[in-house]
This record gives C-alpha cells, structure tokens and sequence, in this order.
C-alpha cells in the first residue's frame, strides 16, 4: 500500500497538469482560500443558481459567487463593474453590426489583442483557475478564459455559448444561421471546426458514437457552464492547486463541491471522475470508500468511455476494493485501448498503473497460497 500511495500522488499530479519546480516572472496576488470563513456557502450559491431560469443567470455574477466561497476576501461588486467596464467599452463598435463573422472579429479584437486575454502556458506553475486571478493576469485555461469571454458576450446579450470536449473548453456565436467556434485558448478565438476538434480531443470517438458526439459539441446551459467553472476553476484550485490543503477537511469539502458540480452539469464525465478522485483520496485504505468510488467512475465510463485518466483512476479504486481480477482486466483493457504515448502523457513511466499489476498479483498469490495450504483449513470437529 505505501507504495501504491505514493504512485498515486505522484499520479494525481499528472493528472491535474501541474508541473513542479518551475519558475514565473508573472505576479500573482497571493491566494488564501482559509484566510477567514466565507460569508458565503456553497449551497446557498448553487442553490439559488438552481433556482434560477436559464435567462435570468448572468455568468459573470455567478462565477463570481462562486468563487467568493473559497476566496471570502473577494470584491464581487468591484469585480462586476470591471466586466460592466469591458462591455461598455465594446458596445459602440457592434452599433449597427449584423454580419456575424464582423461581429465575432471586433469581439475577438477588443478581448485578445486589446485587453491581451491569453491561454496560460502549460508548464506555468501559476496557471490559477479563478476568474478574477484570470482578469487580472489576462491568463488563465481555457475554462476560466471561456467563462470570462462569456461574461462579456453575455452583458452584450449575443448568442455565444460555451461548449465543454474532453480536456477543452470553447465558445460558439451560433444565432440559429450562423455557427462560429471561437477557441479562447489557441491561435487568440481562431474558428476550429467540430470536427477538429475531436480529431485532438477525443480521437477514439466512432462514427457511431453519435450520442456522445452530440452531447459533447452542444451549446452548454447557462447552469452547466456555471458547474464546469465550479469544477475546473474553483475546486481543483483548493485541493489539487499548487496552493493548496491537500488534506482530508479539502477532500470532504471537494466532495461537497462535486456533489454541486454533478447537479449543474450532470451530462459532464469529469464531474463522476473526480467525485471518484476525491471519495478515494478521503480515505485512501477505506474499502468502502473505493466502492463508492468505482460506482461514480463507471457512471463516468459510460458517458465517456475513452478518457484514460479515469479508466486508470478505476483500476486503483478496484485495487483498494480488494477487487483484484477487475483491477488486473481493466489495466490490459487500458493497454488495448489507448496508445502507450496517450498512456505515457496521463500516467508518466507507467508509474501507478505499474504499481497496481505489481499489487494485484501479489495479493492473488498470496491469496492461491492461503487457499492451498492445508494447514489453514479449519480442523474438523472431533468425535
């Protein structure tokens, strides 16, 4: 078991994207999501987002709130009024513009090349996922700066949505005629087509995978948005974050985060596979834990059943269930499915996944051994 835990963390690492002992020259106003208790919960938040018609819901209040439950120090009126501030400033060049790709090309002027929005750099260590941070750096992922594009779509009143693939997030001005992908992230709102991007993205995806498809490429609800900014930006920041409290109070409090993110978006894959990841990390040798685990990570398999991080995350659930012939199929299924470099990019030298067919087939031979060694029998009653 030890270890197996340390593979883990070294693996959890990988799988959050956060690279270790690299510098940056960018200033970053300090974060402090314990500084004091929030004024503010979770549940009162997501319960009044729940609550709340989809035309009624502006993003940018939202996420906000949203993040004022682990920043309590956050500014939400003075935050609103700098994207008030960037709407005004753009709302007299779309006067009298109705020709979509015009419309997209001043928008993509004033965010990317004016205000200098741009997707932070892998390797940076300080790739913080808060929209604030995000506004003040003009850097963040592609989520944040999505969430970010779309408060100020939403303020101009412009049909753009969001749309969440696996391990990307972009917007589309879609006005029913016309249908533009916006990339926030690559190539400063660069037009990518669907197909594109699941040739990067989900390139195991069939042509019957229609559903899936479907379901990945639709314009997102206000609501659902509003729960892949809670998942992406918010709670990975406090548990996973260079940051952050990687303990058991930040667990239990990701798992109620998580359980938030699922009612929002409960179309989204991710949402399940880090409800697993947190129910794991709460109680690593708990094998009730890793049931409960396994039972969120197969609900992720089935709305997409191509993402190598959970199928692997399950193979270690199912090592800590004691369900050792399971762990030991999915890990060859892992290596049927994915190519070694996609295998290689989310678990580095095969580390955990290595570590768990070293475990599982210990423990079976130590199980084989118990079972064929006469003494352990139990004696018969003598007469």
């Amino acid at each position: 078991m030890k270890y197996k835990t340390i593979a883990l963390f070294s693996w959890i690492a990988m799988f959050v994207g956060i690279v270790s002992g690299c510098s940056s020259t960018t200033a970053m106003p300090e974060y402090h999501p314990y500084v004091k208790s929030p004024d503010i919960t979770i549940k009162e938040v997501c319960d009044e987002i729940l609550n709340t018609p989809e035309e009624k819901i502006d993003i940018g209040k939202y996420a906000l709130l949203l993040t004022k439950t682990v920043s309590p120090d956050l500014d939400v009126d003075y935050e609103l009024k700098q994207l008030d501030d960037m709407a005004n400033t753009v709302r007299p060049r779309l006067k009298g513009v109705t020709d979509p790709q015009k419309i997209v090309d001043i928008l993509n002027n004033y965010f990317f090349k004016e205000m200098g929005f741009k997707s932070a750099k892998k390797e940076d260590p300080q790739t913080f996922g808060l929209i604030h941070y995000g506004r003040i750096r003009r850097s963040a992922h592609c989520a944040t700066i999505g969430v970010l594009y779309l408060c100020l779509t939403g303020r101009l009143n412009l049909p753009v949505y969001g749309v969440g693939i696996p391990d990307h997030f972009f917007v589309r001005y879609d006005d029913g005629k016309a249908r533009i992908n916006i990339d926030t992230t690559y190539d400063s709102g660069k037009n990518i087509s669907d197909e594109e991007y699941l040739k990067k993205f989900a390139p195991l995806l069939k042509d019957t995978n229609t559903a899936i498809k479907e379901r990945m490429l639709k314009n997102l609800s206000r609501k659902e948005i509003l729960g892949g900014y809670l998942l992406s930006g918010i709670v990975q920041e406090f548990t996973l974050g260079l940051n952050a409290k990687k303990d058991q109070k930040s667990y239990i409090r990701a798992l109620e985060y998580t359980d938030y993110v699922i009612k929002l978006f409960p179309d989204w894959f991710n949402g399940y596979t880090y409800k697993g990841l947190y129910t794991t990390l709460k109680e690593l040798d708990s094998v009730e834990n890793a049931k409960e685990a396994i039972k969120q990570l197969r609900l992720a398999c089935q709305l997409y059943p191509y993402d190598a991080r959970t199928d692997i995350l399950l193979a270690s659930a199912y090592d800590s269930a004691k369900e050792y012939q399971e762990c030991l199929k999915l890990i060859e299924n892992v290596y049927q499915k994915y190519s070694i470099d996609t295998i290689k990019d989310v678990d580095k030298d095969t580390l955990l996944l290595t570590t768990l067919k070293e475990e599982c087939l210990r423990h079976l031979q130590e199980d084989n051994k118990g079972s064929n060694n006469p003494s352990s029998a139990q004696p018969s009653d003598k007469k």
